[in-house]
């Protein structure tokens, strides 16, 4: 389900922003994300993996993309990359959570070609994304 201003996220879970003090949060406008491990999808719209540039670029892409959240990922779900092969962090923004895997599917055309659809879970390979 879709909308003009971009995906909706009916089944998305929120948080109060009490509840989200996580020490990775960066400082944003919009607080950290940490949606559970649930079997819903996101859909990943860009990611920073710079030590000392995740803020900046973590801010550009929310503002690029109205609606977003923001994660690190080794605080969510084994289904997602903890970490860079280097050992650095992984921030991404993403669309949802959603129930249905075909409105994360349709969230992609809310964000860059290379957009694309992962599960919230403790067991998908995390190198694998859900194909659409």
């Amino acid at each position: 389900r879709t909308t003009a201003d971009g995906p909706a996220t009916t089944g998305a879970a929120t948080m109060p922003a009490a509840t989200l003090t996580l020490s990775s949060d960066l400082g944003l406008a919009a607080p950290i994300s940490r949606p559970p491990c649930d079997g819903r999808y996101i859909t990943l719209l860009g990611a920073a993996v710079t030590t000392g540039k995740y803020a900046d670029q973590i801010a550009g892409l929310l503002q690029q993309f109205s609606g977003s959240s923001y994660m690190r990922t080794e605080d969510v779900c084994a289904s997602l990359r903890p970490r860079m092969p280097d050992g650095s962090d992984i921030y991404v923004v993403f669309y949802g959570p959603f129930v249905d895997v075909n409105d994360a599917c349709e969230a992609r055309a809310f964000g860059p070609v290379d957009a694309y659809v992962k599960v919230l879970d403790g067991y998908s390979d995390p190198t694998t994304a859900i194909d659409c």
